[in-house]
């Protein structure tokens, strides 16, 4: 019977030491996925991270933590200062989330998304001869615009338009449709809320990206994972130094002082 205890200790456990550490590996090789879609999102509006700054790593879930704002000027931009997102209309009738409000005026009157086309869910519609400079979004959504009166005189009258509302949806709820749109997981039963959440007009909502955190996770990875589970680790490395020193020695100063004094001390390097 010893003998047998013996046998089966040799064999079983580096077949299980193996099984682990190949779990270990694809585990990191997914989450270095993760990391590269939130580097290449960085500067896409509204876009949220997979990337968990408390837990230095990335996972299939979504943070929602708000994003830095860009002032644009542009009458038809949003940003929502709080939680909630914008609600359109996608694809055969599905309904999308999303906190880019970078939304354009359509032949019709209507609010769509800029680049989509993405109609937005609540019922606005601007009038004929609408003056664009004259757009007003107040911060509980309240939208009006002024309209050319067709007569000698050249006068104006303003116009109330409708409600851009701002919804209020758990995170667990949410799966992500693209980028900066996420749609309900499929069978999910909600009761949608309003949310108090103010918006902004003439402003974007930046990803909530932690660039330097990010860079810094992603090098990692690339340091203790084996060979054949990312090629070309070495050439990796040496771009992510250069974007790294990149980060540090130009435009993001503060927030690399912001993440040194607060961030820094709490991340952790393991599995």
């Amino acid at each position: 019977m010893k003998h047998k205890i013996i046998f089966f200790t040799i064999v079983l456990l580096p077949c299980c030491i193996f099984a682990n550490n190949t779990a270990k590996q694809y585990r990191l090789l997914n989450e270095y996925k993760l990391l590269y879609i939130d580097i290449s999102n960085v500067d896409t509006f509204g876009y949220k991270s997979y990337f968990d700054i408390e837990k230095n790593r990335a996972a299939e879930s979504i943070n929602l933590s708000q994003g830095s704002f860009i002032v644009t000027q542009i009458p038809s931009d949003a940003a929502i200062a709080g939680d909630g997102f914008f609600k359109i209309k996608l694809e055969n009738g599905v309904i999308g989330y999303t906190r880019k409000g970078q939304f354009r005026i359509d032949s019709d009157g209507n609010f769509v998304t800029f680049n989509e086309g993405y109609l937005l869910y609540d019922n606005i519609k601007l009038p004929e001869l609408f003056l664009m400079e004259t757009l007003r979004i107040t911060g509980d959504g309240n939208v009006s615009v002024s309209v050319a009166e067709g007569n000698s005189r050249g006068e104006i009258s303003e116009v109330e338009a409708g409600y851009i509302k701002v919804y209020k949806i758990p995170e667990n709820l949410l799966i992500r449709y693209s980028n900066n749109i996420f749609i309900l997981e499929p069978g999910t039963e909600h009761i949608e809320e309003i949310s108090d959440s103010r918006i902004y007009q003439g402003i974007l909502e930046y990803s909530n990206v932690y660039y330097l955190a990010v860079v810094m996770r992603m090098y990692y990875i690339l340091s203790v994972i084996e060979d054949g589970y990312i090629t070309n680790t070495d050439f990796k490395k040496e771009l992510l130094k250069v974007i790294f020193n990149n980060i540090t020695n130009n435009s993001q100063q503060e927030d690399l002082l912001y993440y040194t004094k607060t961030i820094l001390p709490y991340l952790r390097y393991d599995y």
